[in-house]
């Protein structure tokens, strides 16, 4: 990982490296038990304020995207489609 952050080779070859740090990156992140951990925390959380539909609930991690230089056009972002079927009273 030290190796990364040095500039020994050429341009080419690093942005090489970084893409391929970044690829690696978003494989990581992405993956379906941490998507499946997101999902249950992001309705427990609801859940005290909303009753939501959990059948149709949709959560979902786009990754970032990345030119053909290697850089970063866009972040990785969560989506997520919430059905609500009605707010709960907090008395």
């Amino acid at each position: 990982m030290l190796n990364f952050f040095r500039k020994t080779g050429t341009s080419g070859t690093l942005a090489k490296d970084r893409l391929k740090m970044v690829l690696i990156s978003d494989r990581i992140n992405t993956n379906d038990q941490v998507i499946a951990l997101l999902r249950r925390d992001v309705m427990a959380v609801l859940s005290k304020y909303l009753d939501i539909d959990e059948n149709s609930f949709d959560l979902e991690i786009t990754p970032s995207q990345t030119d053909d230089a290697g850089n970063v056009t866009s972040k990785p972002a969560l989506t997520a489609n919430i059905p609500i079927n009605d707010v709960k009273n907090r008395l």
